[in-house]
């Protein structure tokens, strides 16, 4: 794959991504983008096997959120099919405010109820965003299939944070009392507050003046025709792959604590609008 196929591949997966994932321990659907809204699974309302062994003690789970801000929660079906929203009445995380980026989860439990081994059951992430014409929420979901095992993995690493949460206490205070879902809710204080800005990457395609950053070190770019547009370079920073080995980890008082330890390497930054990115790439097929 050259250069400008590269490009584009990297600006259209910016377009379709903004959603969330679920790198570990994994979800049922990896690509269920134009179905991530569909409660209570995205879209996949059935099983996948073999399911993910989960130890009694909490296993980790990693997410990757692609929209600038959001309230996310955890909820678990230990019972019944698990094919609806109101299946899943166990709350396991509380609602967090969150940016974008991945957050790691080092130690999620099943409820003690279901904490048996060989327990199956299924636990649903929901997050929600200000949707793109600033009118109400979009609420997204994924799901990962589990059973209690003693073989399921303690935490060692397999996830990091490159963003911050905070249990946001207006919500978690009702759902204590009601047991409501988060996608139930209908005033979030957290995104009202961010009505203004851009809800997700895909957003930036609705403009010619947003801007992408690109890590482009050690790429040659002489010899390309850049049609005399201004190129801009900062040195020194940091993007969401520079972060690694970030423990989070969850206080008694209810406070998310975290031990970060940030890469060192200065990364070239290439930062150009988002319109002429895909015109350079076209124009070098």
């Amino acid at each position: 794959m050259n250069f400008a196929q590269i490009v584009l591949v990297t600006l259209l997966s910016e377009v379709v991504s903004a959603h969330f994932r679920v790198p570990f321990p994994g979800e049922r659907n990896a690509t269920n983008w134009d179905t991530q809204t569909e409660s209570p699974c995205g879209g996949d309302n059935k099983a996948v096997l073999p399911r993910y062994e989960w130890n009694p003690n909490g296993s980790p789970i990693e997410i990757n959120y692609h929209h600038t801000f959001g309230v996310g929660a955890m909820y678990f079906c230990g019972s019944g099919n698990c094919t609806t929203g109101s299946d899943f009445n166990e709350l396991i995380y509380e609602p967090i405010d969150q940016q974008k980026g991945n957050f790691c989860l080092p130690s999620v439990e099943i409820p003690s109820k279901y904490n048996k081994i060989n327990q199956t059951g299924v636990i649903q992430i929901i997050y929600a965003a200000n949707s793109k014409d600033g009118k109400g929420y979009e609420y997204m979901y994924n799901c990962v299939d589990v059973i209690v095992s003693e073989n399921g993995p303690i935490f060692n690493g397999q996830c990091s944070n490159s963003t911050q949460g905070s249990f946001d206490e207006g919500v978690v205070e009702l759902e204590k009392v009601a047991t409501k879902q988060l996608d139930s809710f209908s005033v979030l204080t957290y995104l009202d507050a961010h009505k203004g800005s851009a809800s997700a990457i895909g957003s930036k395609s609705a403009t010619t003046t947003s801007s992408m950053d690109m890590d482009m070190g050690g790429m040659d770019m002489s010899g390309m025709d850049m049609g005399g547009m201004t190129i801009s370079t900062t040195s020194s920073s940091l993007s969401s792959m520079d972060m690694d080995n970030t423990i989070s980890s969850t206080s008694n008082n209810g406070t998310i604590t975290s031990i970060s330890k940030i890469s060192s390497a200065g990364a070239n930054l290439l930062t150009l609008s988002f319109s002429n990115l895909i015109l350079i790439a076209l124009s070098l097929l």
